[in-house]
């Protein structure tokens, strides 16, 4: 589950204590490896979010165990015009088989999001991502990477009425032991429905 908050009624405390109660009795979503990919879509100048979300990431590997994320705080500023900044705070749980179970603060995110191209009837909206993983969770405690690790995407978004199609592709650069580099690809198609919210199809390679 996500929960928005933005600048135009945070300070609304009656809505501050309502997204708090959602937030805590709202179910984990599914997420994993999609969460690499982002969308172009730069925030105005000087306007923030703040997102408040909780993960579980079941990690079909053989060699890593399931997690959960929760809470996990993201906070993004539109710093300049086509320049944002972001940052993502997770509380980790890891959930072994066999180890004894572990919690604490995971590695947290530092990104900053460049927009080139703005869209345009003909032209999509074309950017960069830039991510990094700041070692701060207990690698011992497999809270952590251990070491820092970045990924580097181009991304595109064009719209057509209702319809919005978005991604785009990158590399991810982990040199931790037992973790690799690689490239990374994802799509997304969503229609924007009479009430308000998005629904469609999502891939990821």
């Amino acid at each position: 589950m996500r929960l928005l908050l933005k600048n135009s009624y945070i300070k609304n405390k009656k809505h501050q204590v309502i997204g708090l109660i959602l937030f805590l009795i709202g179910p984990s979503a599914q997420a994993g490896a999609p969460f690499l990919t982002d969308d172009p879509v730069i925030l105005e100048q000087k306007k923030w979010e703040l997102f408040l979300f909780s993960a579980l990431d079941l990690n079909n590997d053989l060699f890593l165990e399931p997690y959960l994320y929760a809470p996990t705080i993201q906070v993004n500023y539109g710093i300049f015009k086509r320049v944002e900044l972001d940052i993502i705070l997770p509380y980790a749980m890891a959930l072994p088989d066999a180890a004894p179970f572990s919690k604490g603060f995971g590695d947290m995110q530092l990104g900053v999001k460049f927009q080139f191209i703005e869209e345009t009837k003909t032209m999509p909206q074309i950017g960069t991502a830039p991510v990094l993983w700041i070692p701060t969770g207990n690698a011992d405690q497999n809270l952590g990477n251990g070491i820092p690790w970045f990924k580097i995407p181009i991304l595109a978004q064009k719209s057509w009425g209702k319809w919005t199609t978005y991604g785009g592709g990158g590399y991810v650069y982990n040199s931790a032991p037992g973790m690799l580099h690689f490239f990374l690809c994802q799509f997304a198609l969503t229609k924007r429905s009479e009430r308000q919210s998005d629904i469609g199809w999502r891939g990821f390679l």
